[in-house]
């Protein structure tokens, strides 16, 4: 990798890297200034949702609504559920679960976590690092 063109690529994978860091690191702003955390119920329990068969799609529209622990109701029309989710609310589960206030459609169930943005953070500086030191060299070598 010599010339300017190494340095370059190194200018432009520590960029990527920045950029791939900056965008969890987005979310996980986001998440923790709007999320809310609450209990994910049907909308009307005592009837089982249209579809819910095994072996269907992957993907299950059902309506659902967030019970907030200060007593109001978010409710969620066409939520998009996996089939198990779907059966286990169907059978009456209350399921934790942490949304987006400004998006109630966006929600983190079970353990589910965001990504760490912090590995592709160090790397991104590391490179954008190197190749500050290899333009510096190279601007010396050209004189």
């Amino acid at each position: 990798m010599r010339g300017f063109g190494g340095v370059v690529l190194l200018f432009a994978m520590g960029a990527l890297a920045l950029f791939a860091g900056l965008v969890p690191l987005w979310e996980r702003i986001e998440w923790s200034i709007g999320g809310r955390d609450a209990v994910m119920v049907l909308e009307e329990p005592t009837i089982r949702p249209r579809g819910l068969v095994p072996g269907g799609y992957d993907v299950h529209f059902v309506e659902v609504k967030y019970l907030l622990a200060d007593g109001s109701v978010v409710h969620v029309p066409q939520k998009r559920l996996d089939l198990a989710t779907a059966l286990r609310l169907a059978d009456g589960a209350r399921i934790p679960v942490r949304f987006l206030k400004k998006n109630p459609d966006r929600a983190l169930m079970n353990d589910e976590t965001l990504d760490n943005p912090y590995g592709w953070l160090a790397v991104g500086l590391a490179l954008l690092a190197t190749g500050a030191f290899a333009n510096r060299l190279y601007r010396r070598e050209r004189g």
